[in-house]
C-alpha cells in the first residue's frame, strides 16, 4: 500500500514538473545566455562523474540552458546508467534540449529501458514532444 501511494506522488510530481516545463515556455528565459567553453567542458564532464550529486545537477544545468553539445554524453551517460532516477532525469533533459539524436534516444528508451517505470515516462515525454512537434495528441 505505501509503495502504491509513493508511485502515485512521484508520478503526479513528474506530470506536474513536465506540465510545467511544456506550459512555462517564455522565450525570454534562457535566451540568448552565452555560455563560456570551459563551463560547457565542465558539465560534460559532471555528467561523466561517478558522483551521483555532482552528476545530476550537471544533467539538470545542462537541460536548464539547453546545452546541445552535451548531447553525445548525456546519451552515453544513460546508455550505461543503472540508477532509474538518472535515467528519468537525462530522458527529461533530452526532451528539454529538443536535439534530434537525443529524442531518438527518448525514443528507444520508451522501448527498451529495463525499467517499466522509466519506459512509461519515456513514451510519455516523447508522445508530449511528438504533440508539440506536430500539434496532435498521440
Amino acid at each position: 500500500m505505501k509503495a502504491t501511494n509513493y508511485r502515485l506522488v512521484i508520478i503526479l510530481l513528474f506530470t506536474l514538473l513536465l506540465s510545467g516545463i511544456t506550459l512555462s515556455k517564455n522565450p525570454n528565459l534562457n535566451s540568448n545566455v552565452e555560455i563560456p567553453q570551459n563551463s560547457i567542458d565542465n558539465l560534460i564532464l559532471g555528467i561523466k562523474s561517478e558522483n551521483c550529486g555532482v552528476c545530476r545537477s550537471c544533467i539538470y544545468f545542462v537541460g536548464k540552458y539547453k546545452i546541445e553539445e552535451a548531447v553525445n554524453a548525456l546519451i552515453a551517460r544513460v546508455q550505461n546508467e543503472t540508477n532509474p532516477q538518472i535515467r528519468i532525469l537525462i530522458a527529461i533533459t533530452l526532451y528539454q534540449i529538443g536535439n534530434k539524436h537525443g529524442i531518438f534516444e527518448l525514443d528507444k528508451m520508451g522501448y527498451y529501458d529495463p525499467d517499466l517505470y522509466v519506459r512509461k515516462i519515456c513514451r510519455n515525454i516523447y508522445n508530449e514532444y511528438l504533440a508539440n512537434e506536430y500539434g496532435s495528441s498521440i
